[in-house]
């Protein structure tokens, strides 16, 4: 994964570059220039439990950092998947994909993915720790 890409943030342009990502995964983690924001913190997969309260940052229909509020409905196996994926009720609507999953305590937990459509609230993450087993690859 290479090339040059744009990150809008509070409506201005930012630099950014691929550092490692999956195609097959739909999973890429760009570094920024000049980014006015904060680095996440990190959390773990082997934390997260079903009925703990999550939240959602995304920008659906381009509403930048829209915040949902929701549970951790399951973790489940996907084939091809090394790590469990984070079902979830917090809200992950066209265009929040590639957001972030936080918990209680603000870590990032996940990376949101995808909805099952003609469901109600069945929301998917990749765990954040599958850009560590990409690191190595």
């Amino acid at each position: 994964m290479s090339g040059r890409f744009i990150v809008m943030f509070g409506g201005n342009p930012y630099e950014a570059t691929a550092l490692r990502g999956s195609k097959e995964m739909d999973y890429c983690i760009l570094n920024t220039v000049g980014l006015p924001a904060r680095a996440a913190r990190i959390g773990k997969l082997s934390s997260v439990a079903p009925g703990q309260r999550v939240y959602s940052v995304g920008s659906p229909r381009g509403f930048e950092l829209t915040i949902a509020e929701g549970l951790v409905s399951g973790l489940r196996k996907k084939d091809g998947v090394p790590l469990f994926l984070i079902q979830t009720s917090a809200a992950i609507s066209p265009g929040s994909s590639g957001g972030g999953l936080f918990d209680e305590f603000g870590r990032v937990i996940g990376i949101t993915t995808f909805l099952l459509k003609d469901s109600q609230n069945i929301n998917f993450a990749l765990p954040v720790e599958l850009s560590q087993r990409f690191g190595r690859q």
